[in-house]
């Protein structure tokens, strides 16, 4: 299939947010794919990381070099600023979309909820940067603390943020729900098969690709609401894994 661009088209920037074990990395790609097949380019992000500089600083942040709770807050969003300024606003006027796996409110959770952070010094914080280029949707993946436990312990501990007691990831997954009632965003249960959750998360991304000016030759828009009943094929079952499907995060990181 052919997608045509108007030469004014913006792109769409996509978020996806949650705790350890949810499936942010699993769910982008298949974001990623279910966009492809459309015809729409997509690119996906890490944070931090997503740029050369941020990739630096991840490593530094997500390794054991003693620091305060404030310096990360305040680290995380330079390397926010830095990814959003080199890699997601040139995309975004290219006309590609951008999946980003993590944003502002893992800041939030992670060092305001998790480390005790003043909320309202960390949230101001997080503004400065996200507000560079503000997200066009934010979406939550949630699962429970033993779904959460059994995902992380299954592709093992991969850096300081996981190795953090049970409380602080408890308080981790108190916060993203209470920011995410605080701003009206949509919590999605991340613990059924890959493609069910995909297909969850299509639903709520599909009205920004029906929104824009994107021209199919071969299918209408107003089949992307219907997602794969109409000519899409669910790549995102080929990440499911050969274990029964349950959703793991094999490669994504802890980012707080």
């Amino acid at each position: 299939m052919t997608a045509h661009l108007k030469s004014w088209e913006r792109g769409r920037y996509v978020v996806l947010e949650g705790g350890e074990g949810v499936g942010k990395t699993t769910q982008s790609a298949a974001l990623r794919t279910r966009l492809e097949d459309f015809g729409i380019d997509a690119v996906v992000i890490r944070e931090p990381g997503g740029d050369p500089f941020a990739e630096a600083g991840r490593a530094l942040l997500l390794g054991d070099v003693p620091r305060e709770p404030e310096t990360e807050v305040l680290l995380f969003n330079a390397l926010r600023a830095q990814v959003l300024i080199a890699q997601v606003m040139p995309a975004l006027s290219s006309g590609q979309w951008v999946i980003s796996d993590r944003n502002r409110l893992s800041t939030i959770a992670y060092q305001g909820y998790g480390h005790g952070l003043d909320l309202g010094w960390t949230r101001s914080v997080c503004a400065t940067a996200a507000d560079l280029c503000p997200p066009d949707l934010e979406l939550v993946l949630h699962v429970d603390e033993s779904t959460s436990i059994a995902r992380r312990e299954s592709r093992g501990v991969t850096d300081r943020f996981e190795r953090l007691d049970t409380e602080f990831h408890r308080q981790v997954v108190a916060g993203y729900l209470a920011e995410a009632e605080r701003c009206g965003l949509a919590v999605i249960d991340a613990t059924p098969p890959v493609e069910v959750v995909a297909d969850v998360i299509w639903s709520k991304v599909a009205p920004l690709a029906q929104g824009s000016s994107w021209i199919n030759e071969d299918q209408s828009p107003d089949a992307v609401d219907s997602g794969a009943a109409t000519g899409l094929q669910r790549r995102g079952e080929s990440t499911q894994r050969a274990d029964g499907g349950d959703q793991r995060d094999a490669d994504e990181q802890g980012d707080g």
